[in-house]
Formats: C-alpha cells, structure tokens, sequence
C-alpha cells in the first residue's frame, strides 16, 4: 500500500473538489493538497511536505502535463512518486505513445476521477 499523501496539479477548481471528494470516498486518512499550476507543483514537490502520489492535468496554462514531466524527471528522475496524468479528453494513440516514453509516469487516467482509479492506482502499488 502506498502512503496516503496526494498532490493534485490542475487549474480547475471544479476538479480538484471532485478528485479530493472521490479520494477521501475510498479512504478518509488520505491528505490531499492542491496547486493550480505546474511551477506550483515543482515548488511542493521540492519543499519540506510528503508527497507519495501526483495527480497531474494534462492541460494548464502555465506549463501543460508533458513539459511538467520533462521537468520533473530531470529534477527527480523515474520513481521519487507516484505520477498519474489526468485527462480532459479522450485518449488518441499519439497522446499515448508520447506518455508510454515518460518512466516516471505510473498511468492515465479520464477525468472525472472515480472510485475504479482510485481503486486502481493504490492497488497498483
């Protein structure tokens, strides 16, 4: 079983409630913290909290989920966390064959989160 501390990296406040209530739905000592921004993400990620799980959008303004992952993986290499990318839109063939070259990335996954992922991703661990 993974640790039960959370990141969710997305602009939009609709989904950082809806992915906090459906975590806190599979498990309720799970801590969930939340930033509306890529360079935000970096800055948790790299401070003094314990972050076991990301959950990362695809599409920010800042930075979108893949230059996010250049990023990250050359401050933290393949396995510092647990990363999931989260998608607005369906998945295409080219969408996912650009995520499959990321070995930092453990899955993704259409939003809306639900009970199944979350399921899913700490069954995975």
């Amino acid at each position: 079983m993974i640790n039960k501390n959370i990141l969710i990296i997305d602009d939009s406040e609709s989904d950082h409630i809806l992915c906090a209530h459906t975590i806190r739905e599979h498990d309720s000592d799970i801590k969930v913290q939340g930033v509306y921004g890529a360079y935000q993400g970096l800055e948790v990620l790299s401070g003094r909290n314990k972050i076991d799980v990301v959950l990362l959008d695809i599409n920010m303004p800042d930075m979108d989920g893949f230059e996010f992952l250049d990023t990250y993986a050359k401050i933290y290499g393949d396995d510092a966390h647990r990363v999931y990318l989260l998608l607005g839109t369906s998945l295409d063939q080219e969408m996912e064959d650009k995520a499959a070259t990321y070995k930092c990335l453990n899955g993704l996954i259409l939003k809306p989160l639900n009970k199944q992922n979350v399921a899913e991703m700490f069954s995975a661990a």
